[in-house]
């Protein structure tokens, strides 16, 4: 009986992300006075096929150039800002589920959800392509993972944080 409702729990977080992300995209995108909140975007329309050059020391730089080389190849840009959208959103429901099992106030637990969403130096990330829009779901879902980690202290939480991590990294 828990996994039927746990499928539940999932199958509505992942509905409502869509709901969030399509309302966010769609007043962002269609509104003047969202869209100058957000100041200058810089979407790359056209992006050429990255190097792995000797100037990079860390594995990120490169990651991301690629990550949206192939993504551009196969998708539009307004669909890639959509997934990117999408994906700090389910990343901070993520943040939101962890917090809500150590049993805090649910008002403070909803104040840093609509805060993370709603902020528009965040939703900037969000709505470009550069390597940040990556980044900041991706830190979100560590920090999730942290506090698995810390209220749960197995072997399981710790691979899933150490993954989380290395794609940070």
């Amino acid at each position: 009986m828990q996994l039927n409702s746990l499928v539940k729990i999932k199958s509505n977080s992942l509905f409502f992300c869509l709901i969030i992300s399509s309302i966010i995209f769609f007043l962002y995108s269609n509104i003047s006075f969202l869209s100058d909140l957000l100041g200058h975007l810089s979407i790359h329309n056209n992006v050429e096929k990255p190097s792995c050059d000797d100037g990079f020391y860390f594995c990120r730089p490169p990651f991301s150039k690629f990550l949206y080389y192939w993504l551009y190849i196969f998708l539009n840009v307004d669909f890639i800002i959509f997934l990117q959208l999408y994906f700090l959103i389910y990343s901070s429901i993520l943040v939101r589920s962890q917090l809500a099992n150590l049993n805090l106030n649910t008002w403070i637990i909803n104040f840093l959800f609509i805060l993370i969403v709603l902020n528009p130096k965040i939703l900037k990330y969000s709505f470009s392509t550069m390597e940040e829009s990556f980044y900041l779901p991706v830190l979100l879902i560590s920090i999730s993972f942290l506090i698995k980690l810390v209220q749960n202290k197995n072997l399981k939480s710790l691979i899933h944080l150490n993954f989380s991590l290395a794609l940070l990294i």
